[in-house]
């Protein structure tokens, strides 16, 4: 997240060129799409998982 930030960031406040104004659209994008990606696969809260040492042991 902090990458397309930082590239939005230097495109600058008011793009000069149809290259930037593409840069910026196409990094608030991806940014919004692994956001909402990493939303959908982290854990719920209350959830237990196998690697945190929250799941039975099989005899």
């Amino acid at each position: 997240m902090a990458f397309f930030e930082a590239r939005i960031s230097l495109a600058g406040e008011a793009p000069d060129t149809v290259y930037q104004r593409a840069q910026i659209k196409t990094y608030q994008t991806l940014g919004s799409l692994i956001g909402a990606t990493i939303d959908r696969l982290r854990p719920q809260a209350g959830a237990t998982s196998v690697a945190s040492g929250g799941g039975q042991a099989v005899a």
